[in-house]
């Protein structure tokens, strides 16, 4: 019996401590793979976690985003962990409330600077050829969704587009008001998915992982998963893709 490592992908900085959703997420899947697989779980960052996924065996985690390159070097899931609302566009000045509703970023990009972390959601962007690239900053690193929440708290950015689940977790602890808008020409809903490492155990605990989105008990997590991390309203709209999109009927309400 192989050790598959689950990675972790809870915000806190106590290597041992796991949200309360995840952590019920973990005993679902532990009991679908045991007693073939055992199954256990630790924490690093998103980075560090896909160079794992990617390089070494019997790895494996959890709303990871679906591109080419990643596809060749992991095997993911049939269907989405979760699905993401779309971003929107935030900001501490209330003296840019006044900009209309249906805006665009090319249109906000022409006088105000513009944080953002996905270099693949820029590139869509940058198909705009009325937007002023020059006026994007955009961040990387480990940290990079914090430091982007950052420096809108510390007015060196005028706008941020982010999620807004992600805003919410690092403003906790701050006395300033952010406001935000939705974006007309915002990148429609990303998913994640689940992953693992291309060998036989990574196989197998996806096989497993695609029958549970068939059972009563993952599909109740995914819903409080959607719940616990959006706002009502969003999380229903994305459980309907999940009905429409991938043809699995589950009843909101329930």
């Amino acid at each position: 019996m192989r050790t598959v490592y689950f990675i972790s992908r809870s915000i806190n900085d106590n290597e041992f401590e796991y949200a309360p959703i995840e952590r019920s997420m973990f005993n679902i899947l532990y009991s679908a793979v045991a007693p073939q697989i055992d199954l256990d779980m630790f924490k690093t960052t998103l980075a560090r976690g896909l160079e794992l996924i990617e390089s070494e065996p019997n790895y494996c985690s959890y709303n990871i985003v679906k591109n080419e390159a990643r596809s060749q070097a992991m095997v993911f899931s049939k269907f989405p962990s979760s699905i993401y609302p779309k971003r929107k566009l935030f900001y501490i000045d209330p003296s840019f409330s006044d900009i209309p509703a249906n805006n665009t970023v090319a249109a906000i990009s022409k006088n105000a600077r513009i944080g953002l972390v996905s270099k693949a959601y820029f590139n869509v962007l940058s198909k705009d050829p009325s937007l002023n690239k020059d006026n994007f900053i955009l961040i990387n690193g480990m940290n990079k969704h914090q430091q982007l929440v950052q420096m809108l708290m510390k007015g060196r950015l005028d706008f941020i587009i982010e999620y807004q689940s992600i805003v919410d977790a690092f403003i906790s602890d701050s006395d300033k008001k952010v406001y935000s808008r939705r974006l007309e020409d915002s990148q429609g809903n990303e998913m994640g998915y689940f992953v693992c490492s291309p060998t036989d155990e990574g196989r197998a605990v996806i096989e497993k992982i695609n029958n549970l989105f068939l059972s009563k008990a993952f599909q109740q997590w995914i819903k409080d998963y959607h719940y616990t991390h959006f706002p009502a309203d969003d999380a229903r709209i994305l459980l309907q893709i999940y009905q429409q999109q991938f043809g699995l009927p589950w009843l909101l309400d329930n």
